[in-house]
């Protein structure tokens, strides 16, 4: 792109930085983070940051990542904070993912995921009064599971369903 002499936005950025995470290029998206203003003059936005956060997160690197948070010109907002969530689910350091909940938890008290994720890592540990806690806390708050639908294409006709639904026509045939 240089050769080319190809101008370069805040989107080409954000393409590059997912591709280092995809391969593994740590280092060299650390460094494309720390030259786009000073070399492009392109400010890094909050998607940039969640790129490299979720970078490190891949890499086991989640102190990294943190601490990139930490340093954010700008406060983070719940994708930042969701994308090194969902690293310590990976790397499964639950000491690290309580300290990211608590953030996220304030910035999204009503979001489910953030609850569900953090109740379900604790029952993966057999932390079984933590769990409990998680869903108490829930439950006090009025936050309720939101289930996840899929959709399929068949025939032109498309048909939405969730787990375990018995409201499909041809239920009977999919079980």
């Amino acid at each position: 792109m240089r050769e080319r002499k190809v101008k370069l936005d805040h989107i080409t950025f954000v393409a590059v930085l997912i591709a280092c995470s995809h391969v593994g290029l740590v280092e060299e998206g650390q460094e494309i983070l720390k030259s786009m203003e000073p070399d492009h003059g392109i400010p890094p936005h909050m998607e940039h940051y969640a790129c490299v956060v979720d970078l490190f997160g891949k890499a086991g690197r989640l102190y990294d990542a943190k601490a990139l948070i930490e340093l954010m010109p700008f406060k983070p907002d719940a994708m930042v904070w969701k994308t090194l969530l969902g690293a310590c689910r990976a790397c499964g350091n639950i000491e690290l993912a309580t300290q990211v909940a608590s953030h996220l938890l304030e910035l999204e008290p009503e979001e489910h995921c953030t609850y569900v994720l953090l109740s379900n890592m604790y029952g993966h540990l057999r932390r079984w009064d933590e769990k409990a806690s998680v869903t108490r806390l829930m439950r006090e708050k009025g936050v309720k599971k939101v289930p996840g639908w899929s959709w399929i294409e068949i025939k032109n006709e498309v048909h939405a369903f969730n787990a375990e639904d018995q409201s499909h026509t041809h239920c009977k045939e999919i079980y």
